[in-house]
């Protein structure tokens, strides 16, 4: 028989980039179901063109913070790709700094 390998861990890396929206198609074999491209949903897309959503770090921290013996979780990426806006020689980059100001408060919201 085979022994666990158990330990605590010191942090937990959580890398989040999007979410995926799914609808049923009944060609596609085995799962029945596909990727709604964000595009289509008519919502905020980077220019990967994957969808804004800041919730999504939300979700990822509750699941985690179920774990026992897990005593930090650290956000170590969150993938915003937008165009750099240089003006005056300053970039001017709005857009992530208003999906990081969702992030944060996303953060705080879980901390309760």
């Amino acid at each position: 028989m085979q022994k666990k390998c158990v330990f605590d861990f010191d942090f937990i890396g959580i890398q989040n980039y999007t979410r995926e929206v799914v609808k049923h198609n009944y060609f596609v074999p085995y799962l029945k179901a596909k990727i709604v491209k964000a595009h289509k949903l008519k919502v905020s897309i980077t220019q990967m063109k994957w969808e804004v959503y800041p919730p999504s770090i939300y979700a990822m921290i509750a699941q985690f913070k179920q774990y026992d013996k897990i005593n930090k979780i650290i956000i170590t990426k969150y993938g915003t790709a937008f165009k750099d806006d240089i003006k005056n020689g300053k970039i001017k980059d709005m857009d992530r700094v208003f999906t990081h100001k969702a992030l944060f408060r996303t953060g705080k919201k879980s901390k309760s």
